[in-house]
């Protein structure tokens, strides 16, 4: 005899009857929240005996358009769930990388006038509320919106215009695997607003998608290639929430009642004495309260007062909230408006602070490269702010949302200069070298003097001739240009990396020395509208 028959046999004289939860063929008996442990004589992880092993997590269904709106609208934790990351994800703003040589005055003037920090922000709420939306880009190419972006004759760009998820969908599916974007949408649709039969072919080129929540190949499919709403996410404790809030709401409207006995109660209905007995109820509920009286037959009535428990109800809404919370990556610190200011400023400091190192992770996802895209076409426009120069190796780059407080940099400065000293009494450091350090320089200041600042181009010309075609520059007026500090240059020079000209207690270098260096040591871009020197330069030999 098998094992599984024998068993099958020992359960039938253990329970009495042959339709046991053991199978007679080979398969394993069906287990469930007890893993795969099972008692028999329990009946632990055993099908039809615990209750446990019913339990199964059933097939979720999107939230309709309404119901969802809704919750965003009225419903306050789930408005902040949704707005406060797209907030924060653009809060501090960017800072350009490796645009040294131009001019980001007129770029940034132009994005500011796109308003392309506020869309990408929208599109991430409007993505996090429906699972995704998308952003298309209105420039003027001279193809029609079908057709891909023709990037040599990109005049300029208009728009960007945010639509939702139900604003656009898709028209044709992308099915070459040996193309770019494959199963990815290639056309799409876009309803215009107020027509109900009014479509718009949209090219994929021309469109910047926003999806929360990535999905595997099947769930993809099913969403149309749309992510998961947060809102759906959440429903469950959600609802829970509303339920348990709407079930003390009424428990406090009957908290307190006022029990009275009356002796013959019951008589004096049938007999209709209704009047008489409403007067008393009156009489009672007039001078009942914390600073009355109230007045009872002691032989005929009986006067109590009920209050009922309600006990543990904060800490099931508490429960609730916990569950809600963990699908959303906010700390509960923020959903209830508390949040510390510094680095160890407030008991919640560390959930903060792991929220800003989440928000920096979605600016890596949902900023940087819907940003890096904005900025290419702004900058590659013919008829743009750079007409048609863009950077060859520029980035942007989010500012950090964890700010230190001022007493944290009091102290950080104190440390580094406590450092810098103990190295340079030690002799591990030059005076120079303790003075261009970036660190140290940055705290005190101690760079350029004002005789360096206050020269023009022309008096610095005058007092030492650069070479022709060389645009000289103070120490800061080259580490302003390229985007590092000025230590960084005053170290390049102390090191031979770039020449440079005393000019009282300052340097005086050249643009074109300090662009070389960087090209040559990969840490800058090189301009290549501007003139490098040439070795064959007698003048810049001498130099």
């Amino acid at each position: 005899m098998s094992i599984a028959n024998r068993l099958a046999s020992a359960a039938v004289a253990l329970f009495g009857r042959s339709d046991s939860p053991v199978s007679t063929s080979n398969q394993s008996p069906a287990v469930g929240g007890g893993g795969g442990w099972v008692n028999w004589a329990t009946g632990q992880g055993i099908m039809g005996r615990d209750p446990a092993t019913s339990a199964t997590f059933g097939f979720q269904m999107q939230l309709p358009d309404m119901l969802r709106d809704n919750l965003y609208y009225f419903e306050p934790l789930t408005g902040i769930v949704v707005d406060r990351p797209a907030k924060d994800l653009v809060r501090r703003g960017v800072e350009f990388k490796g645009c040294g040589g131009y001019d980001l005055g007129a770029l940034e003037s132009k994005l500011d006038d796109l308003q392309w920090l506020k869309n990408i922000s929208r599109a991430y709420r409007w993505a996090r509320k429906d699972g995704g939306s998308a952003m298309v880009l209105i420039v003027d190419d001279g193809r029609e919106a079908w057709r891909p972006i023709d990037y040599k004759n990109l005049r300029r760009v208009h728009a960007l215009q945010v639509l939702e998820r139900r604003q656009i969908s898709v028209a044709k599916w992308n099915y070459d695997p040996t193309t770019e974007g494959y199963n990815e949408p290639l056309l799409y649709y876009v309803h215009a607003a107020g027509a109900r039969n009014s479509l718009a072919l949209v090219h994929r080129d021309r469109v910047i998608r926003f999806v929360h929540g990535d999905l595997p190949y099947r769930a993809s499919a099913m969403f149309q290639g749309w992510g998961v709403s947060v809102i759906d996410r959440i429903w469950g404790p959600l609802r829970a929430k509303g339920a348990a809030l709407a079930a003390i709401s009424t428990i406090l409207t009957s908290y307190a009642v006022d029990v009275v006995k009356i002796t013959g109660y019951a008589e004096a209905v049938k007999l209709g004495n209704r009047d008489v007995l409403q007067m008393r109820a009156d009489q009672m509920r007039a001078t009942l309260g914390n600073l009355g009286k109230i007045f009872i037959d002691s032989n005929g009535e009986d006067f109590t007062p009920l209050v009922r428990s309600a006990a543990g109800l904060a800490d099931i809404i508490e429960l609730l909230i916990d569950e809600a919370q963990a699908g959303t990556n906010i700390p509960k610190s923020i959903l209830r408006g508390i949040s510390p200011g510094g680095l160890g400023d407030g008991e919640n400091a560390g959930e903060i602070r792991g929220y800003y190192d989440w928000i920096s992770g979605e600016q890596d996802e949902h900023l940087i490269p819907p940003g890096t895209r904005i900025v290419d076409l702004t900058a590659r426009s013919l008829i743009g702010p750079l007409q048609g120069r863009a950077p060859a190796h520029w980035r942007i780059v989010p500012k950090p949302l964890w700010q230190p407080t001022d007493l944290e940099l009091a102290q950080i400065g104190l440390t580094n200069a406590q450092r810098r000293s103990t190295d340079w009494l030690s002799g591990n450091m030059s005076r120079e070298e303790f003075r261009s350090d970036p660190t140290f320089v940055s705290l005190y200041d101690l760079e350029d003097d004002a005789d360096g600042e206050e020269m023009d181009e022309l008096e610095l010309t005058a007092a030492k001739p650069f070479p022709p075609g060389h645009t000289p520059m103070t120490t800061r007026e080259a580490a302003a240009e390229f985007g590092v500090g000025p230590g960084t240059i005053r170290s390049m020079i102390h090191s031979g990396k770039i020449g440079a000209y005393k000019m009282g207690r300052g340097y005086v270098v050249s643009l074109q020395e300090v662009m070389a260096a960087a090209k040559r040591i990969q840490a800058l871009p090189a301009d290549p509208t501007i003139p490098a020197e040439s070795p064959e330069d007698p003048a810049l030999a001498a130099a």
